[in-house]
């Protein structure tokens, strides 16, 4: 058996590109992960909350990750995206991923009914147990109205390849609280853009960026000047920079500041899909703004 990938780090989670007729445009596609390779990043995530999951269908996102694993070629991890509203579409994507060279699973629980913590984790046991790569458990409460304890996390480390998360609750405590509980089975990463910074201090060891799509260098920065250096007067010297932008991605949705912010800088990937929009007017000029400060515009 080889060697799981490190899932460490920064990792772009990436929007999906679309043309003006609302297809995927792989090209585009094809553009930003180069970028974001090119700047730093550590690894790439599709079909994340800021690939707009819910948005496409089982067959678009098949073609998704299977472009990102081909171009990517090796260069950095690629983590797919596999949550469903059904456990058999779940292991059906999963297995797909598996098959084409994906390094990761990333599932959230995606789901109109709550589930208990027996059904849900029956949900996650029925796609680990059909994998061999690392599955990767997502907590956003915010979006999914699920909010995963500590405690159930600690539980799912006992499925042999599930053995970290990423925690967008509010609650950084619970970062040290998972690690304990699970005897430190159990690696974290961050979701919460605008608290990096302090989620390193207290244990994560990755970070699992929306906002990374517009700042790909400075993200990937961070986490090598908190994590791998230990200099921590420039890493917060750093996030005071970016902090601003990360609060204002989290005030007005990354997925709205991830379309508008590439589109300023020269990389366009179309427009999210209805419902969603781009920013507002308003809110545009101050992302220009935020842009601008960091000489990214």
């Amino acid at each position: 058996m080889t060697t799981p990938p490190s899932l460490a780090g920064t990792f772009l989670f990436s929007v999906t590109p679309t043309r003006d007729t609302g297809e995927i445009d792989l090209g585009a596609f094809g553009r930003l992960l180069d970028h974001a390779i090119g700047q730093g990043i550590h690894g790439v995530a599709v079909f994340g909350s800021t690939g707009m999951i819910g948005s496409f269908t089982e067959e678009e996102r098949r073609d998704v990750i299977r472009f990102a694993v081909e171009h990517v070629d090796g260069r950095v991890p690629v983590m797919a995206g596999t949550s469903a509203v059904t456990t058999a579409e779940a292991v059906r994507l999963s297995q797909y991923a598996e098959k084409v060279g994906a390094d990761a699973l990333l599932v959230v629980p995606f789901t109109y009914w709550i589930p208990s913590d027996d059904e849900l984790f029956g949900h996650y046991r029925a796609i680990a147990e059909s994998v061999q790569l690392p599955v990767v458990a997502y907590n956003s409460p915010r979006l999914t109205v699920v909010d995963m304890s500590s405690a159930f996390l600690a539980r799912l480390s006992t499925l042999g390849n599930l053995r970290r998360m990423k925690e967008s609750s509010p609650d950084l405590s619970r970062i040290p609280a998972l690690r304990r509980l699970s005897g430190g089975k159990m690696a974290v990463a961050t979701g919460r853009d605008a608290n990096a910074l302090d989620a390193f201090m207290l244990g994560a060891d990755a970070w699992y960026a929306g906002i990374s799509n517009v700042i790909p260098h400075h993200a990937s920065k961070l986490y090598e000047l908190a994590c791998i250096r230990r200099d921590i007067p420039a890493a917060r010297a750093l996030f005071e920079e970016i902090q601003p932008l990360c609060a204002f991605g989290m005030e007005r949705g990354l997925v709205r500041v991830a379309y508008s912010g590439l589109a300023m800088q020269g990389l366009p990937v179309g427009r999210p899909r209805a419902p969603i929009s781009m920013l507002s007017d308003a809110d545009a000029a101050r992302l220009k703004e935020l842009l601008q400060r960091l000489g990214l515009v």
